[in-house]
């Protein structure tokens, strides 16, 4: 989820569309008439309806969530709702080429900063789970690791880019990371600043700079319902 201010920078500056922007893109689509967008907190409308589904899906959307219990909350409430897979796709932390090294870093950098700041952050990057921990959890919820691999994302995702500029050129950042600095010790700020100096360092050894980060590469997993 992106606050109104992010949303805007978004669309004027990055070109991303907004949410109801990317929504309508999608029902007018040949599947529009197939999918339903549902605006409620994953768990409790699982609770609320005795729908099956074949699989679940998270499709880069856990490392929105404000805390790592919420994947678990979802897992256990969808657990005898789901009749086939879990299926994943999310970034993990790791890059196999140069240019995504940035936006491992930033991403680092987003998740150790939300760590001190309150449930109320609407930033991209909140929970950045790596494909070990969503592994550990969805195995405890009661399904097994059929697959997974590691693929990298083309020239034409540019979410990479995207965070790395946020944290590098906008005030928004600056502003979230000098209020968490008067409140944590001197070591703790250390390791803020020190992490937004690795960013600027990967970056610049890019014969490109900016205009050269990639997306760090995804991991994709299919988990099997645990035979009884």
């Amino acid at each position: 989820m992106l606050d109104c201010r992010e949303a805007l920078f978004n669309t004027r500056f990055l070109g991303t569309p907004d949410l109801g922007t990317a929504q309508a893109y999608i029902a007018a689509s040949p599947l529009g008439s197939r999918i339903e967008f549902v605006q409620a907190d994953p768990p409790t409308y699982l609770q609320s309806t005795f729908e099956s589904f074949n699989f679940i899906v998270f499709g880069h959307s856990i490392w929105f969530f404000s805390h790592p219990t919420i994947l678990p909350r979802i897992l256990e409430a969808a657990r005898s709702r789901v009749t086939t897979a879990v299926l994943i796709g999310e970034y993990g932390l790791t890059s196999s080429i140069p240019s995504g090294i940035p936006h491992v870093l930033t991403a680092l950098t987003y998740n150790t900063l939300e760590t001190f700041r309150d449930d109320t952050s609407l930033r991209n990057i909140r929970c950045g789970l790596t494909p070990q921990q969503i592994t550990r959890v969805v195995e405890d919820a009661g399904w097994v690791l059929g697959k997974e691999e590691f693929i990298t994302p083309g020239r034409k995702q540019v979410d990479g880019w995207r965070e790395v500029k946020m944290l590098l050129h906008t005030r928004w950042f600056k502003d979230d990371l000098e209020a968490v600095a008067t409140k944590v010790d001197e070591k703790t700020k250390s390791l803020l600043y020190g992490l937004v100096d690795a960013v600027t360092t990967s970056v610049a050894r890019l014969e490109g700079g900016l205009e050269d980060v990639r997306n760090m590469d995804v991991w994709i997993a299919r988990f099997n319902i645990k035979a009884e």
